[in-house]
């Protein structure tokens, strides 16, 4: 309906009272419970304790107690030279900066769905001219000119929750891009961890192999010279010559390794080819005390990949209620004021005002099958999410059982390996002492050295699985994000290396490992899962209040 503003205002507020009374009752309506389903996490079997959990750590706390993986990153690894590259890891690696463009991707997405929820205005002018037909016009000028200025409004009054079913589903997403985003940081720090710990352990052979070619390379001087005192064979001189050239080769292809390795440390950290500092020997990194691996059901709270999964599970549940509410009357309240004259001069005249007010109410009455359609395929994207939620629900426990298990033979590994290299070394002593007092052949201390060469390799590497093995199983619990909480929650700060270091000489020693653990881990436990209730729609749009975005 078209009418001109009057001379005068109206003698009553009645009708503008009406209309402020349908208004606020068709806002109280918007405020109606959404249709669709409601989000209910999936059932998912939860194994009581993780198998191999106490073989794994048999001095540890109990399943109920704090996890490994609450501890952040420079808590866990307690090398000043690994935090260092952790801390450039987490600033500099492209494939973090570009899991944060797509949260940032995400979060623009949920301001573009809460829009919805608000009235669009825009505004406009136009100007026309007309020449019309003389043989159309009776009298009259046959030019006109229109200038208009208009200021437009629509309303989707959201009755069923089709807006707030799509806001949701974005809200969803973007949970699932910032677990996305958590999962690529716990990789990374797993990543950067392995590769230093594998560069440790080539660094131990190589200095194996160098300590063995000098031994070597003084059997071979020894045999030389006793060959030229005509009391030894060339057989002799001959074998140790080989046993120094197997020992001598090893060396290039270490060296090569090493200096790959530290490509790929340089790659993960953000920097260009080059060397890569060290710090504690292999053998000399600190071992967490105790293993604790918590509840399984708490690894639904903290595994990045679990959350994200389940986030696309509400997504996918939310566009099941979009799709519903595509079934019902879709209504729409319409406003439009301006001016309107054929004289530029005339807009601020009384009579130039225009405006007009009403509603359309749209409802579907056959569509082919098109709605149907779009709800049952809504319906199998959400089975499909839920199917995929359960698969990585039970990845994850199978991954930390995997781990555990590395962890456990690693360790029973090392003892046994440890016992091999003490025993060859006595070995090669008691064979040294018997041909110094020429009741043995020097073939048993050339025998002797043989065998000790490669054990004591295998040692090095036996020490690297152990390690990795932690590594591993401190990310399959969900370790190492939690220094990235929610972006619009100022994140703890990150020490410049000196937290979790040894104390220097003299200092007080530091607590014990398990009252620093728990203080540790009750307090990150908070920072990294947050509410308990953080997949319900109102606490998603709550946090995402708090950031700003709706």
């Amino acid at each position: 309906m078209t009418f001109a503003r009057p001379s005068r205002p109206p003698t009553s507020p009645a009708p503008t009272a009406r209309v402020g009374v349908l208004v606020a009752a068709l806002a109280l309506a918007c405020g109606c419970r959404a249709v669709g389903p409601d989000y209910v996490r999936p059932a998912v079997p939860v194994p009581p304790q993780f198998r191999d959990a106490a073989a794994a750590a048999p001095t540890g706390a109990g399943p109920s107690g704090p996890s490994l993986a609450d501890l952040p990153w420079w808590q866990a690894f307690q090398d000043p030279a690994l935090q260092g590259l952790l801390r450039d890891g987490l600033a500099g690696n492209e494939d973090l900066r570009a899991a944060l463009a797509r949260v940032a991707e995400a979060r623009a997405r949920v301001g573009v769905a809460a829009s919805e929820r608000y009235p669009q205005i825009d505004a406009g002018v136009s100007a026309t001219r007309d020449r019309a037909s003389r043989d159309l016009l009776s009298e009259g000028s046959r030019t006109t000119s229109t200038y208009r200025g208009t200021v437009s409004a629509s309303w989707e009054l959201d009755l069923w929750g089709r807006v707030r079913r799509g806001e949701e589903a974005a809200l969803a997403d973007w949970m699932a891009s910032e677990e996305g985003r958590r999962s690529v940081v716990v990789t990374l720090v797993g990543d950067i961890a392995e590769a230093y710990f594998d560069l440790r352990e080539l660094d131990e052979e190589l200095a194996i192999a160098r300590e063995t070619r000098d031994t070597r390379e003084k059997t071979l001087e020894l045999f030389t010279q006793r060959i030229g005192e005509g009391v030894s064979s060339r057989l002799e001189t001959s074998q140790a010559e080989a046993d120094l050239a197997f020992a001598a080769a090893t060396i290039p292809d270490l060296e090569r390794r090493i200096t790959q390795q530290e490509n790929l440390l340089s790659f993960l950290v953000g920097r260009t080819p080059g060397p890569v500092p060290r710090g504690r020997s292999l053998g000399a990194a600190a071992l967490p005390p105790v293993l604790p691996t918590g509840l399984p059901a708490t690894l639904l709270e903290r595994r990045p990949d679990v959350r994200a999964a389940e986030a696309e599970v509400i997504a996918a549940n939310a566009r099941v209620g979009v799709a519903v509410a595509e079934f019902f009357p879709r209504l729409d309240l319409l406003a439009l004021v301006g001016l309107g004259t054929q004289e530029l001069s005339g807009l601020s005249a009384d009579g130039s005002s225009f405006a007009s007010v009403g509603g359309s109410l749209l409802a579907p009455i056959f569509q082919g099958g098109r709605l149907a359609g779009n709800r049952d395929a809504a319906l199998a994207r959400r089975d499909e999410a839920v199917a995929r939620f359960r698969r990585a629900a039970q990845n994850a426990f199978r991954d930390v059982a995997d781990q555990l298990a590395a962890v456990k033979g690693a360790r029973d590994a090392r003892v046994q390996q440890e016992r091999q290299v003490a025993a060859l070394g006595q070995a090669l002593e008691l064979s040294s002492s018997r041909f110094s007092n020429g009741l043995a052949a020097y073939f048993e201390v050339l025998d002797a050295q043989r065998t000790l060469f490669p054990a004591r390799l295998a040692l090095a590497r036996t020490k690297r699985d152990q390690y990795v093995a932690l590594v591993r199983l401190y990310r399959a619990l969900g370790g190492g994000w939690c220094s990235e909480c929610f972006p619009c929650v100022t994140p703890p700060p990150i020490p410049d290396g000196t937290a979790g270091s040894p104390p220097p000489a003299g200092a007080a020693p530091p607590p014990p490992a398990r009252s620093s653990w728990s203080a540790s881990a009750s307090a990150w436990r908070t920072c990294s899962q947050g509410s308990p209730n953080w997949r319900t729609p109102a606490s998603l749009r709550r946090r995402a209040a708090v950031c700003g975005l709706i």
